[in-house]
């Protein structure tokens, strides 16, 4: 059964542990909670170069979603099970990681079922997610759990890794956005990315004001923000919002669970027959009634 560790630890600690340290000789599956819109690709292949030197090394193989669907399928899952179940190379471990677990199709998660139950001695299979409640829960009750707690340098490292050539010049566009993201690199970079970090202050001036109008992002063209992203950062804004105002006593636990209601009703934003705009400005002044 599974070992989920309560106290959130770091990324590069629990991977340490694992690859090299005091976990370095178990062979079983570990998995890693991340915080939401964390990756850890770059923590991780960090961890991974140090423990054996290169990325290409024979014992440590990697897995990650790819294709149209963003999926990681049974095929690659099936082509690894040879992998772990050979011998090492070297006198250490095999790993097998496997990047944003939680997109793994129900044959690949099915087919990663007998090596986690039945490791072999020198095999352990370490899987990373932001979302891991989306894992099987047979996936989940075989390996060792360990909350991965935020960490403010890391995650404006993988906001300027999101954004490559596009990120910003110094530090204080990041870490706007990321306070903006409620800590959120995935949508942070997004938000800096279509222009939302503008638009999203303006939401907080609005829900403040007596503007019957709701100011609205761009939605089409080039340039305009992806649905799924506007929504997490509408989110994002009425989250930061209820926890501030309640904190301070100034909505009552109603209000909250009224809010986190608009929210729920982000989910069919795109849905078709439904105009994008219409719909987020009937979002907005539920949001501004909710709060007040």
């Amino acid at each position: 059964m599974s070992t989920t560790k309560a106290a959130a630890v770091a990324a590069p600690d629990a991977l340490d542990a694992i690859l090299t340290g005091s976990l370095a000789s178990r062979a079983q599956g570990f998995l890693l909670a991340l915080p939401q819109g964390y990756s850890l690709e770059k923590t991780a292949i960090g961890c991974l170069e140090a423990a054996y030197g290169s990325l290409a090394h024979p014992d440590l193989r990697r897995l990650a979603p790819e294709g149209a669907g963003n999926l990681i399928t049974v095929d690659p899952l099936r082509d690894s099970l040879p992998f772990l179940a050979s011998s090492p190379a070297d006198k250490g471990m095999k790993t097998l990681l496997i990047s944003q677990a939680h997109r793994m199709n129900e044959s690949a998660a099915n087919a990663l079922l007998k090596p986690l139950e039945e490791p072999t001695r020198h095999t352990r299979i370490i899987l990373m997610t932001d979302r891991p409640g989306e894992l099987p829960i047979t996936i989940r009750s075989r390996c060792a759990c360990y909350i991965v707690a935020a960490d403010a340098e890391i995650a404006r490292g993988e906001v300027l890794h999101a954004l490559g050539e596009d990120a910003p010049k110094g530090d204080a566009p990041v870490r706007d956005a990321l306070k903006l993201a409620d800590g959120n690199p995935s949508l942070a970079a997004q938000m800096i990315r279509f222009k939302l970090v503008a638009w999203t202050k303006k939401v907080h001036q609005w829900l403040d004001g007596d503007d019957p109008t709701p100011p609205l992002p761009t939605l089409s063209g080039k340039t305009g923000a992806p649905l799924a992203d506007v929504a997490l950062a509408l989110q994002s804004a009425l989250v930061l919002r209820c926890r501030d105002k309640l904190a301070a006593g100034l909505v009552s636990e109603t209000a909250t669970n009224a809010a986190w209601e608009v929210i729920s009703g982000l989910e069919d934003i795109g849905r078709t027959g439904i105009d994008a705009k219409t719909r987020l400005h009937t979002l907005l002044v539920r949001a501004r009634s909710a709060l007040r």
